[in-house]
């Protein structure tokens, strides 16, 4: 091939190889060289090293991926590193590129991962692993926001500093891991066999959830009960969360204590009352004796007028 040496356009008609360049100094296999329209790549000791192709796009060691017209990337290696800026946003990249999805650099069993930046936010994604080409799946695991909480698992950052958790647990089997935190209102009923109950709008109540303990306040007010007989247990229903498994000795997993009640029966020789929460069923309110005399004792459909009214507070473990 000939090699042209002009004024306007200097040296050409040479695209040479990474063994053996276009341009080279006194190291034959070391230089500039040309393995494509409208691309230039560098050899070190006979193998590229370098390649900024027709997007301006450049790789290390390896042929850019063909990234969408909004990136400008520096790719290491096939299934290594990509620092790619597209327009106001930027991204990290392991054995991932972007063409319209996401896709593969190369054929891995190891799980891509890609981290983006945009406006402020900071998000961190896993993918899975496949083969060159083919779309990633690609999960959220972490947001950061600025001014805002830390988000996992695909959460949403929050106005205010703190961590935000995903609606539905990913619950961690270590002990040590705190897996969830969750604030909400929840509507407490009341349950007897054979009973209906009609609720005033001053009936509900709120919860903290914390791992797997419950904490929550709750208020009932009834306008009217009909269908139940007297001597069968009434219960708490509706708990936001189902109880977990009996403690030891069967003691259940929490226990409820009222502040005020109204409309209510007590027994003789009861007075205040509480409830344990057994795994799998409503909370089961009893009265306690007053100064040891008598036993424990029930709440009873005939125990409660039309117009009853409880408040009470509730301490439980979740499954």
């Amino acid at each position: 091939m000939p090699i042209v040496i002009s004024g306007t356009n200097g040296i050409s008609g040479v695209d040479g190889t990474a063994s053996n360049p276009s341009y080279e100094g006194t190291d034959a296999n070391t230089g500039v060289f040309f393995p494509a329209a409208d691309t230039v790549a560098i050899g070190t000791n006979g193998t590229e090293a370098l390649r900024v192709n027709s997007s301006q796009n450049v790789g290390v060691g390896v042929t850019p991926s063909a990234w969408g017209s909004n990136y400008k990337v520096l790719s290491a290696n096939t299934r290594g590193l990509t620092f790619a800026g597209g327009v106001d946003s930027g991204a990290i990249t392991v054995n991932a590129y972007y063409d319209t999805v996401w896709r593969f650099a190369g054929t891995s069993s190891f799980k891509s991962a890609r981290y983006d930046f945009y406006d402020g936010a900071h998000y961190w994604f896993s993918g899975n692993s496949g083969t060159a080409g083919n779309a990633i799946t690609f999960a959220q695991v972490m947001q950061v926001d600025g001014g805002k909480s830390l988000a996992l698992e695909g959460a949403t950052s929050q106005t205010g500093t703190g961590i935000t958790f995903p609606a539905t647990q990913s619950a961690s089997s270590n002990a040590n891991t705190l897996d969830d935190y969750e604030e909400g209102t929840w509507t407490p009923t009341l349950t007897s066999t054979g009973a209906t109950f009609t609720y005033s709008a001053a009936t509900g109540g709120q919860y903290v959830k914390v791992g797997s303990w419950v904490v929550l306040h709750g208020v009932i007010t009834l306008t009217n009960r009909t269908g139940g007989t007297t001597g069968n247990a009434l219960f708490f229903s509706n708990l936001p969360f189902a109880p977990g498994n009996d403690d030891f000795g069967g003691a259940g997993t929490g226990i409820i204590f009222s502040s005020i009640t109204g409309g209510v029966t007590l027994p003789a020789n009861q007075s205040m009352w509480n409830a344990v929460v057994r795994s799998g069923t409503s909370v089961l309110p009893y009265y306690s004796p007053t100064n040891g005399v008598g036993i424990n004792r029930v709440f009873q459909y005939g125990d409660i007028s039309t117009t009853a009214q409880f408040q009470f507070s509730l301490t439980y473990r979740t499954t």
